[in-house]
């Protein structure tokens, strides 16, 4: 009988897991792509509050990780989620939301404003300037994050950065989400 419980806390009993999944993927992909737009529009402003940045581009993933949990929980699994299918769903999020965001980083740094990438690292070695780093540090920083200012670099580094994040972010909102009988 103990058995039958637990099958009961894996196995989908309601709407699917991966039509939810998606469903807040788009949504939150939509958000950082209206985010990634507005970026670009103050991108000076942006790189000088890069902390901040930083740590809302956490919350809004966190946010989306632990909706879409608990929409799951919720829907799927009737109210219950062990941590292991919190954590997955997590994950899926994660990537179906960095399969939008790169796919989006992609087109906007070759098609849309192909100029982008040039004029961040252009500001961003300006601001070592600024910092007084001579030309031979400046030089060697830029041998060592170059590929980051092209854009399948810059897709690259979002890809990895992205699915690092989302394991540590699946891991806080499976420890919250999760739900046994």
């Amino acid at each position: 009988m103990e058995n039958l419980d637990q099958n009961q806390l894996t196995e989908e009993q309601g709407v699917p897991r991966n039509s939810i999944v998606w469903k807040f993927a788009i949504i939150f992909g939509l958000i950082f792509i209206i985010y990634i737009i507005l970026s670009n529009m103050f991108r000076e402003q942006m790189m000088e509050q890069s902390t901040l940045v930083t740590i809302l581009t956490g919350l809004i993933m966190l946010a989306g990780i632990i909706i879409t949990q608990m929409q799951v929980r919720d829907k799927s699994f009737m109210g219950t989620m062990n941590f292991s299918k919190g954590l997955g769903t997590g994950m899926l999020f994660t990537i179906y939301l960095t399969l939008i965001i790169v796919v989006f980083g992609l087109l906007f740094n070759t098609v849309i404003f192909p100029e982008t990438l040039q004029e961040q690292q252009q500001l961003a070695i300006d601001q070592m300037r600024e910092q007084e780093m001579s030309q031979e540090q400046i030089d060697q920083a830029m041998k060592f994050t170059g590929f980051m200012f092209k854009p399948v670099g810059a897709a690259l580094v979002g890809l990895f950065s992205n699915l690092f994040f989302g394991l540590i972010l699946s891991l806080i909102g499976a420890a919250v989400t999760s739900r046994n009988k």
